[in-house]
């Protein structure tokens, strides 16, 4: 029953309903690959090392804070570690 209304209303709407369908299923498929994305991201995370790191920086040891970030999963250890690695051509 509640199919016939939906379908009846897409109907009724015209030829701007089909415009309207595909966008919602886009917009649908990005907010799921969103969610996917992020429950990833979450579960790459390394807190223990990222504060590992830190620390290693804050006293000035560039080479272990780089040796703890090296093989590390999350993406903001990484980007530490790159940029300890890379400093010779950052700017």
């Amino acid at each position: 029953m509640l199919a016939n209304v939906v379908f009846d209303t897409f109907v009724k709407g015209g030829p701007i309903m089909w415009p309207l369908l595909v966008v919602s299923i886009v917009a649908l498929a990005v907010v799921f690959e969103r969610i996917f994305w992020w429950g990833r991201e979450r579960h790459r995370s390394e807190p223990q090392k990222l504060e590992q790191v830190f620390s290693a920086l804050e006293q000035g040891n560039y080479a272990e804070a780089s040796s703890v970030a090296k093989n590390s999963t999350d993406p903001r250890v990484r980007t530490i570690y790159h940029g300890l690695n890379h400093v010779h051509s950052s700017m």
